[in-house]
């Protein structure tokens, strides 16, 4: 064999050996690349009404690092359309959002997750605000009367025998008596030789024996002159 042949074969075969060349039937393998995030997220209430507390919740899972959580929306929450949260590469991380809705309807808001790669996942989610309806409570259809309550002997005084008022505790129910022209709830309320009838006294000869003189007794308001027998007056 030449001998420059023979030095540049083992050259070759000692050149195999320092570079690891791979021996046939045994194919090369390539390092595991770098895995999508994944992400988990809520929005409760789903539909809340106009001023409510609304909590949006990202959480997100990464095999070498969450970069960071982010969300966007199509309508202004808090004051803002979007908000974002930095995860320093923790391989799990989670935040949460406190937000309000100042307008009713459908909002579109994205949620978004980005890993140490620049690897995205996106998430969508709906928030139907309602608008603001007020609790009443059933008190509320409560109207308080605010008239005050009159005694009815306050009203003494006014020159009328108003309801509630007689003679014994009124003055105006006296004078209305004696009168004849006067209000009236019983005979009560008329004077000695008065009657109350529908409400108004009225003079008659009598309302006992005792005001009929001689020989004469009380029959239906009337002095009528006493039967003859044992059972009439005695004279």
């Amino acid at each position: 064999m030449n001998s420059k042949v023979f030095v540049l074969f083992f050259v070759v075969i000692g050149l195999s050996a320092c570079v690891g060349w791979p021996d046939q039937g045994q194919p090369f393998v390539a390092e595991s690349g770098d895995n999508y995030p994944t992400i988990r997220t809520t929005l409760q209430p789903s539909n809340p009404s106009v001023g409510d507390t609304i909590t949006l919740t990202i959480s997100a899972e990464d095999d070498l690092g969450v970069e960071s959580l982010a969300w966007k929306s199509s309508g202004t929450l808090s004051g803002s359309l979007s908000g974002d949260f930095s995860c320093r590469l923790q391989t799990t991380c989670s935040y949460s959002w406190e937000l309000t809705a100042e307008n009713s309807g459908v909002y579109d808001v994205v949620a978004t997750v980005v890993d140490s790669s620049g690897q995205t996942l996106t998430s969508p989610l709906k928030l139907d605000v309602q608008a603001f309806m007020e609790t009443r409570s059933p008190l509320d259809d409560v109207v308080e009367n605010t008239d005050p309550i009159v005694d009815p002997i306050s009203l003494c005084g006014n020159g009328i025998c108003d309801s509630g008022e007689t003679s014994d505790n009124c003055a105006d129910c006296t004078s209305a008596a004696s009168e004849g022209d006067g209000s009236c709830n019983s005979n009560y309320d008329c004077g000695d030789e008065q009657i109350c009838s529908e409400s108004v006294c009225i003079d008659v000869d009598c309302r006992t024996d005792s005001d009929c003189s001689g020989c004469r007794r009380c029959s239906y308001n009337s002095c009528v002159k006493c039967a003859q027998g044992p059972y009439g007056c005695s004279c």
